[in-house]
């Protein structure tokens, strides 16, 4: 039901939903669209139906779920919240003014909230996804420990889930960029990637798995399609 109100969801929409059981790794629901029909397939497909499919702008072979390499935005913020308080850069009396924007490195840095949120705690930062806050957390912190963080929940490595050419995403850093663009790190570009902008790339399965882990309370299971209890039960039938 789960994926049928997902697939409903999406008619006429470019995207992907991902939904995961936290505790176990299962996959309740994954939508990619555009899509195609698999009927097309049986039998074998005609060569004007591949080729209208190979060339279509809208990709339906083009799985959005795990290929996507999107920046994710705030979603991404409580990953650099869990980093500043496992680093001890928060605690319950820590807290940031947003006025709307602050300024870091010689920049302007806007919040998404024109006239500010006021004085703002962790809880409040996250409830009203506050910029200015986690702004502030990446100044901080550095990039270098969002990076560290950022793996250790799964970013910037495969899930492994069971379905062919995932994708990987980006967590940069200070080596990342000096090995693949022969380019120092600017300090200001670590203000962007703590609100999930930049260089630093996901994709929406990734986000669901670490956000799960998180949410457990750090304990991380692979994705899944195929429920290994009834992969057994087939087994045994053959």
């Amino acid at each position: 039901d789960l994926q049928v109100v997902a697939e409903l969801s999406m008619e006429n929409r470019s995207g992907a939903v991902v939904a995961l059981n936290p505790r176990n790794g299962e996959v309740l629901a994954l939508v990619s669209t555009p899509n195609y029909f698999p009927d097309l397939f049986v039998g074998g497909i005609r060569v004007e139906d591949w080729q209208t499919l190979l060339q279509s702008p809208t990709k339906p072979f083009f799985n959005r779920a795990i290929q996507a390499q999107l920046a994710p935005g705030s979603v991404f913020k409580p990953v650099v919240a869990l980093a500043a308080h496992e680093q001890g850069v928060v605690d319950s009396g820590f807290s940031v003014q947003c006025q709307g924007g602050a300024a870091y490195f010689g920049r302007y840095f806007r919040c998404h909230r024109a006239r500010g949120h006021g004085q703002v705690n962790l809880y409040k930062a996250l409830a009203q996804s506050c910029d200015v806050f986690f702004y502030e957390l990446g100044r901080l912190l550095g990039i270098d420990q969002i990076a560290k963080y950022s793996r250790l929940m799964g970013l910037g490595s495969f899930t492994g889930i069971d379905l062919p050419n995932e994708s990987q995403g980006l967590v940069p850093s200070v080596g990342w960029k000096i090995r693949f663009l022969r380019e120092r790190w600017y300090t200001s570009e670590t203000i962007s990637v703590a609100i999930g902008q930049g260089a630093l790339t996901t994709t929406p399965l990734q986000i669901a798995y670490a956000i799960g882990g998180l949410v457990t309370g750090g304990e991380w299971h692979r994705p899944h399609l195929v429920s290994w209890d009834t992969m057994k039960e087939f087994r045994k039938d053959f």
